[in-house]
């Protein structure tokens, strides 16, 4: 095999092994099998981001609520006791 390099027209030779050369049985299948498990699994991380995104932010919500009544109630008990 040869390519070349447009930049400085330097030319690259590079000899395939022979069992690079020929398609095994299956391999083509083999290869779309290998590449749709890849994106499945890119699809489920991408899920799981999202999902873990989505429950950070409820849990950040909660929890801004859950500050927001311990000071209302402290400022109650504060105006209580004076």
């Amino acid at each position: 095999m040869a390519y070349g390099d447009k930049d400085n027209g330097t030319l690259f030779l590079q000899e395939i092994p022979s069992n690079l050369k020929n398609i095994f049985e299956n391999e083509e299948e083999i290869i779309n099998d290998f590449w749709a498990r890849e994106v499945k699994k890119c699809l489920f991380v991408i899920e799981q981001r999202e999902q873990k995104k989505e429950e950070y932010s409820l849990n950040k919500a909660e929890d801004e609520k859950r500050k927001a009544l311990l000071e209302a109630a402290k400022e109650i008990s504060d105006e209580v006791h004076q």
